[in-house]
């Protein structure tokens, strides 16, 4: 997600990209500025210029649809995807598969908060829908604490490792995976707020079958984050029988453990 320089952002867009075309999807870039900063990030693909040329490759300028300093409403910002994977099935392509610029709203708080929850409901959306993002931001401009939490709601991350990821689910409100340990708790309480910000579910179940470690402080931190936002329950779905008995040993009043097994 998280890139040091223009040679490695250029080669993981054109990687990515060049991926979806073999498997006759429509592919963009879609970023900030003028036509041709935004022609140099696909330069590495090959033959861009015959793609662009039957909108197999696409650009697009997202300072003509929004705003850097206002980040998009959940609804609006996945309509927009909507759309345009509609367009590109619609034109024959197979699905769209697409590098985002999100920076300008991972920057600083409120907005970060804000991009967090709205990129939920993009990541869901994507789970039944053949559309694929790859959103990338730049070092020099995020801090280690952007780059942690926006690598930390997505189901994987490219150069922006974090210790868990807490992401959208097909079979549950979201998916916990990885390890959250105690040093990991700060993470996990700013993201969970953020991810659920407009979330008015009373019971909320998380997948943690993926979870392979969970500590008494990240325990914690769910039974507070249930708290203080009116759930009534928060169900780890699948995690293991030693995460149950921790969350006995600490009498939580809104955090359930179903165990695998």
């Amino acid at each position: 997600m998280a890139f040091a320089d223009d040679g490695e952002l250029d080669r993981a867009v054109a990687g990515f990209l060049s991926k979806g075309l073999s498997q006759g999807q429509r592919v963009g870039y879609f970023g900030w500025g003028g036509s041709d900063a935004l022609r140099g990030r696909v330069s590495g693909v090959a033959g861009v210029d015959e793609l662009i040329g039957r909108s197999a490759v696409q650009l697009g300028s997202l300072d003509e649809r929004f705003r850097r300093d206002v980040v998009p409403d959940p609804s609006t910002l996945v309509s927009f995807w909507a759309e345009a994977t509609d367009a590109a099935l619609g034109e024959g392509f197979t699905a769209l598969r697409v590098v985002t610029d999100t920076t300008p709203w991972a920057e600083e708080r409120p907005q970060r908060d804000a991009f967090l929850c709205t990129e939920r409901f993009v990541d869901r959306y994507r789970l039944d829908h053949p559309f694929s993002q790859l959103c990338v931001g730049r070092r020099e401009t995020l801090s280690q604490e952007a780059v942690a939490e926006v690598a930390s709601i997505h189901a994987s991350a490219v150069a922006g490792e974090v210790p868990f990821h807490l992401h959208a689910a097909l079979d549950a409100d979201l998916a916990l995976d990885g390890e959250v340990d105690a040093f990991a708790a700060p993470l996990l309480e700013r993201v969970v707020d953020c991810v659920r910000r407009a979330d008015a579910s009373q019971d909320v179940v998380i997948d943690a079958a993926g979870l392979t470690f969970i500590a008494h402080q990240s325990l914690v931190v769910l039974e507070r984050h249930a708290e203080r936002s009116n759930t009534t329950t928060v169900t780890l779905r699948g995690a293991s029988r030693s995460a149950q008995h921790l969350a006995e040993l600490l009498h939580l009043k809104r955090v359930r453990v179903e165990p695998a097994w």
